[in-house]
């Protein structure tokens, strides 16, 4: 809204709300939210262990997928919402495991992860 009470036109907005499906950086496409959650689930139910937010971020980086601002905010942001419905469990501050889930959840989270590894894997090599 400005000054006079009017709202304003969204390019004018902040780009975390723009209503795009993707986002842009200068090194190219990043990954949307939603495809980062299921990659960050596939993740920790297929490790069997405990990760922190910077080795989850390391493992999305070592797949070379970018990830939109700063990526330990941005994964702990992802797993948030997976711990609301208890996919993941926080362990300690910036400390995550798997959780539980049905078989069906976990083969639909599995094929949407390997989909986002196909669709963003190297975007940013692409794009430059």
């Amino acid at each position: 809204m400005d000054r006079y009470g009017y709202h304003t036109p969204t390019s004018h907005m902040p780009t975390s709300h723009m209503p795009t499906s993707h986002r842009y950086s200068a090194d190219g496409i990043c990954i949307p939210t939603r495809e980062l959650r299921y990659l960050l689930t596939s993740t920790l139910v297929e490790s069997g262990r405990r990760m922190t937010v910077a080795e989850l971020a390391g493992a999305v980086d070592d797949l070379r997928i970018m990830i939109d601002g700063r990526p330990t905010k941005s994964v702990s942001d992802a797993l948030r919402a997976e711990v609301k419905r208890g996919r993941v469990s926080r362990v300690s501050w910036g400390v995550y495991q798997g959780g539980t889930m049905p078989d069906s959840t976990w083969r639909y989270v599995r094929r949407r992860a390997r989909a986002a590894i196909a669709n963003y894997q190297g975007r940013a090599h692409h794009m430059a």
